[in-house]
């Protein structure tokens, strides 16, 4: 962990990364919400439960750190994506926006209540 930065964790195989995911809680964010972020998997690695257990983990530590609602963007072209993150619970929250990196491109707002 970064000080200040997120909390990041490491999926590994033996000494090889398989997958990683963040949590971050940025400064403009409502109290009580963080958001999930650079959530990555190796290809070979997918369908094998690496995603889910990297979310569980975020999950399991955001709940701990008081963390109520969890909230990621996700591009709307990425359908595989979107369909994971609806498995793990997340709803689409009707929020919109341009990719900072490609315009043309629109990211989808998802959240999870953590109750």
């Amino acid at each position: 962990m970064v000080a200040g930065g997120p909390a990041l964790w490491l999926a590994r195989d033996g000494e090889r990364p398989v997958g990683t995911v963040g949590l971050w809680r940025a400064d403009d964010q409502p109290a009580g919400e963080a958001h999930l972020i650079g959530m990555w998997v190796s290809g070979g690695e997918r369908g094998s439960g690496v995603a889910e257990a990297l979310v569980a983990a975020l999950v399991e530590h955001a709940r701990g750190e008081g963390v109520r609602r969890l909230t990621l963007d996700v591009a709307r072209e990425n359908l595989r994506a979107r369909r994971f993150y609806a498995r793990a619970g997340f709803v689409p929250t009707g929020q919109t926006g341009a990719m900072p990196w490609d315009p043309s491109c629109v990211e989808l707002r998802m959240a999870l209540d953590l109750g």
